[in-house]
């Protein structure tokens, strides 16, 4: 064959990236193959971009270029809010690529390197509200002034995450819920909390409006007696989720008068955990205390729940005016993160 121009030049440029795809109902990403060079032809090639679709808060990697028959690649996303891990190109034939966060693809065969771990957190907030007039009970039928729904840029929760969906009302359901990242999910949520003559089924602590913590736990669900407990129930939760297990943050501040003492009780499954709470509530939001059980704290813990479903039960216990509160909640995955 003749021999190659002087200088050789640039390579041209590699192929587009295809391996975008879907495990369950959460996208995954794709990485771009890297250029080829034909014998001769001189420099390195350019890399393709890779197509796939976005994973967890993660991003797609570009494709590295190549000596002849090389491939590059850079790994698929990371943990959330990291980007993806680099992979390094192998050697002639070989093939690179890490999967998930600071993977190093190998040389000569080209085995990947070891992947991150994806920790996924879904926030619902009970919005809340009061009849216009505070002193009032507020019975079943009586008009509620909701409280201030959260942005979707506002950070609450022990777990520290935006995108709350905002749960509005005693009773209701939302569909397609968005994870901390912003991923929308066929994820739905069903919550009620019977209205009886005593209140609507939602109130607040009174607490001055403020982004963030203070308007997630300012607005609750406030099931009214023992007899008339109030549910959530998550359903449809992807085996991203569901696989590794989970853990459901539950916060439980309500708004019981100075110098009582109510007891809640809260249910997922076979479990079941007691909190106290004694009046007045803080003026200012003080930071998250874990209850023990039976003791004082404004949220608890489920660890590891399994399947693609769970109804929480919130039960009124003793004291005056009896209540449950449920603020908020937060799934996180995998269990232990």
């Amino acid at each position: 064959p003749p021999p190659p121009p002087p200088g050789g030049g640039v390579g041209g440029g590699g192929v587009r990236g295809g391996g975008g795809g879907v495990i369950g109902t959460l996208p995954v990403t794709g990485g771009g193959s890297g250029g080829q060079l034909a014998a001769g032809s001189g420099g390195r090639g350019t890399g393709g971009t890779g197509s796939g679709g976005t994973s967890v808060n993660g991003t797609g990697g570009s494709g590295s270029g190549g000596r002849p028959s090389e491939t590059g690649g850079r790994g698929t996303g990371g943990s959330v809010a990291g980007t993806g891990g680099s992979g390094s190109g192998g050697t002639v034939t070989g093939t690179g690529g890490g999967a998930g966060g600071q993977g190093t693809g190998g040389a000569g065969g080209g085995s990947s390197g070891s992947g991150g771990r994806q920790v996924f957190i879904l926030s619902i907030d009970f919005v809340g509200g009061r009849p216009p007039a505070t002193g009032a009970g507020g019975a079943a039928g009586a008009t509620v002034i909701a409280s201030p729904a959260m942005a979707p840029s506002e950070m609450a929760g022990v777990k520290a995450a935006p995108q709350w969906n905002a749960a509005r009302g005693a009773v209701g359901s939302l569909t397609d819920l968005t994870l901390s990242n912003g991923l929308v999910a066929a994820i739905n949520v069903t919550w009620n909390s019977p209205p009886g003559a005593s209140g609507p089924g939602v109130w607040t602590i009174g607490s001055v409006d403020a982004p963030g913590n203070v308007r997630m736990m300012n607005g609750y669900l406030d099931p009214l007696t023992p007899t008339t407990p109030a549910t959530v129930v998550v359903a449809n939760l992807p085996p991203e989720i569901v696989t590794p297990g989970y853990d459901v943050y539950v916060y439980v501040a309500g708004d019981p008068a100075a110098a009582t003492t109510r007891t809640y009780r809260y249910g997922i499954g076979t479990v079941t955990q007691m909190v106290a709470q004694t009046g007045p509530p803080p003026t200012t939001f003080a930071g998250f205390t874990l209850a023990p059980a039976g003791g004082a704290g404004n949220y608890i813990v489920f660890r590891n729940v399994t399947g693609a479903s769970f109804t929480l039960t919130a039960t009124p216990g003793t004291g005056a005016a009896t209540r449950a509160p449920v603020n908020g909640i937060q799934i996180v995955a995998p269990t232990g993160s």
